[in-house]
């Protein structure tokens, strides 16, 4: 069995947050991003979650919002905030983009004059932004190849949850984990399967107090809990503390990213070291199971040494580790394969 690899392959991301451009040449079935503070780790998820999801609206809010840009009550700032993804100091006419080579993803503010045909019928032709004709319109335009979509006044002004945001299976994680209702709703892809449980197999390989965990309806939100050894009564899965929540929590993501994307920032919040190459061990194994690609952050060396081992156990795994570094004033991405990450290791070179 040849190594797996990857739907994106590769990806150059341009003008968008933090990069002027940047490109990482190869990329594995499993990602892990490192660097210092400020090297733009979560912008790349950023960039994947865009590509992968189409020109959609709303992730651009989504991402925006989590990176408190946020969104106001009037139009002109609310482009503002989308129109913030773009690196500082670009001008109005500059778009970003972000390409694997074959799909593409790019963004900025346009503005369109309505004009009247000789049938007449109207229909929009662009128009530079210090134009003075009339009926002019500032739109917030995406394109891809498959789509090309305006958003104006009549779109939403709140973005949707993060599940109802991408299309496809993009799963994005971000530091503060799932509410109630995103547990709920991928708890429906592993509910009374065998992916039920092998995820309640590595709960109780990394947690030895628990029994089992499952997702109950509520009158109003659906409770996760726990079963637990010796103790009569189930009891809230988050009294057990935040690594087993967050345990269980990536399981249920990497489920529901099959055939797609799963994206994690700081993966090893709330987890300690000891139970870090189970849960990789598990998302790897998955991975390759239900064939989606992996693209998490970390500062961690104990996450770095516990990718290290799971992705060196399995050899049907193209894992590499993708380190972030300023470089005269711009960021550059070096990679590290299995072999040269476990020598680096080794020789104890400092790598995060």
């Amino acid at each position: 069995m040849g190594m797996v690899q990857g739907a994106l392959r590769s990806i150059r991301i341009q003008n968008f947050r933090r990069f002027s451009d940047l490109t990482i040449p190869r990329l594995g079935m499993v990602n892990l991003l490192v660097g210092r503070n400020g090297t733009g780790k979560s912008t790349v998820l950023e960039a994947v979650r865009l590509l992968m999801s189409d020109p959609d609206l709303s992730v651009h809010r989504d991402i925006s919002d989590r990176q408190e840009d946020g969104f106001a009550e009037t139009l002109e700032e609310d482009y503002s905030a989308l129109d913030g993804l773009k690196r500082r100091g670009s001008s109005r006419d500059d778009e970003f983009r972000i390409s694997d080579g074959e799909r593409f993803v790019t963004g900025g503010l346009r503005v369109y004059q309505r004009v009247r045909d000789e049938d007449g019928d109207y229909h929009y032709e662009p128009v530079p932004f210090r134009s003075s004709a009339e009926n002019v319109e500032l739109v917030f335009e995406l394109t891809s190849p498959d789509w090309r979509r305006r958003y104006s006044g009549d779109v939403p002004r709140k973005p949707k949850g993060v599940f109802d945001s991408v299309r496809g299976s993009c799963v994005f994680i971000g530091t503060g984990g799932l509410s109630r209702a995103e547990f709920a709703h991928l708890w429906i892809s592993v509910a009374l399967t065998e992916l039920e449980d092998r995820i309640n197999q590595s709960m109780r390989n990394s947690f030895t107090e628990v029994e089992r965990v499952s997702i109950v309806p509520g009158n109003r939100e659906s409770s996760v809990i726990a079963k637990v050894r010796g103790v009569e009564q189930p009891v809230a899965l988050k009294n057990l503390g935040e690594g087993a929540t967050r345990f269980f929590a990536l399981a249920l993501a990497a489920a529901k990213a099959r055939n797609g994307v799963l994206l994690v920032d700081e993966v090893e919040v709330g987890l300690h070291y000891s139970i870090q190459v189970e849960l990789w061990r598990l998302l790897v194994q998955m991975a390759l199971e239900f064939n989606f690609q992996i693209f998490a952050t970390t500062h961690s060396e104990d996450a770095i040494r516990a990718f290290s081992i799971a992705t060196k156990e399995n050899e049907a795994v193209d894992g590499r580790l993708i380190r972030l570094q300023s470089r005269g004033g711009e960021i550059e991405a070096v990679e590290y394969d299995e072999g040269k990450l476990w020598d680096s290791r080794n020789a104890e070179m400092e790598i995060r």
